[in-house]
């Protein structure tokens, strides 16, 4: 498409992302840079539905990149192992394992079952999504410990998993 300006737009906020240093603007960049590849690649594929929610989104685009999520979670594999290990707030509200996508996350990462690609991918989408619905909507006091440490789990496989996205390249 003439004028059209996506490609440009998700490599300057990718840049931002890994320029940052505050782990919660690196976060919500690499975000940002997620949702609007995901919106591209629905688009592009013909599967954008208005309606469609951004997680719906995310999902699809990653289950369409399952082998890159598999290669961006092993190239950060201690940082996914505690992540797969972390049981979440009190409550539970971000990993607490109940959940099926917990239960194949955690399974995969920890080689106690194995799974495809794609449903891993979705499991993995599903949890950012969480940690995103979580920073975005909950009520956040932004020094909180165990909120960085969720982010410095989880950042660096994002940036890994954007910087192999057909979408950045």
């Amino acid at each position: 498409m003439a004028g059209d300006r996506s490609a440009e737009y998700l490599r300057i906020w990718f840049a931002k992302a890994e320029a940052e240093e505050d782990v919660f603007n690196r976060f919500m960049s690499g975000w940002l840079v997620l949702a609007m590849a995901a919106t591209i690649y629905r688009t592009k594929s013909g599967g954008f539905m208005s309606e469609e929610r951004e997680s719906q989104r995310v999902i699809a685009y990653l289950k369409s990149e399952a082998h890159s999520v598999e290669k961006a979670a092993q190239a950060n594999r201690p940082n996914m192992e505690a992540l797969a290990k972390r049981r979440g707030t009190e409550g539970g509200i971000v990993i607490d394992g109940k959940q099926q996508f917990c239960r194949i996350f955690r399974g995969k990462i920890l080689g106690q079952s194995p799974c495809s690609a794609e449903k891993f991918a979705e499991a993995t989408g599903e949890i950012l999504n969480r940690v995103r619905n979580n920073l975005f909507h909950g009520a956040k006091v932004y020094d909180d410990s165990r909120d960085r440490a969720l982010l410095e789990l989880v950042t660096p496989f994002l940036l890994t998993f954007l910087a192999t996205s057909k979408h950045l390249r």
